[in-house]
């Protein structure tokens, strides 16, 4: 993968964060995945389609999704991983894959992506289409998001 390549994903994800939740992301590292499992147990899955190709996995505990949601609706407490909760967390995928798509194409790299999947569970196992993918770590405080990379050319 080429740099410029992820570095939409990398501005996108944090802009989404601080305009929406009010939370400021600060890159905590990034690593190559060779094996596609979450650690987490929620995970916004999108799909890229056009001049490149792959998934997108967004990986949150359910802690801190309920945190997200909760700056995401003024403050309003949000105590469970109800139906409001998943809407509002699949909503923000699906808004910062919107904004990388108008980013790769201010560049003339024309993208697509399909609608948000969102998994619950422990031990998810996800399909990518290629292997090894790029797992970008971010944090806020006790929050930690992992955005999953796995795209190509066409």
């Amino acid at each position: 993968m080429k740099a410029e390549h992820i570095n939409p994903f990398i501005t996108e994800c944090q802009s989404m964060f601080q305009e929406v939740a009010g939370i400021p992301l600060k890159v905590a590292g990034t690593t190559l995945k060779q094996s596609p499992t979450s650690n987490k147990n929620v995970v916004i899955m999108l799909g890229v389609t056009g001049d490149l190709r792959g998934n997108v996995a967004i990986n949150i505990d359910e802690e801190g999704v309920k945190y997200i949601a909760s700056q995401m609706m003024g403050g309003m407490p949000v105590v469970e991983l109800d139906e409001m909760t998943k809407s509002a967390i699949s909503e923000l995928g699906n808004m910062i894959m919107g904004r990388v798509c108008t980013a790769f194409s201010t560049k003339g790299t024309f993208i697509d992506i399909t609608p948000p999947s969102l998994l619950t569970g422990d031990n998810i196992q996800l399909t990518f289409s290629q292997l090894p993918l790029l797992s970008i770590t971010f944090k806020h405080e006790n929050i930690e998001v992992e955005f999953d990379i796995s795209i190509h050319a066409k």
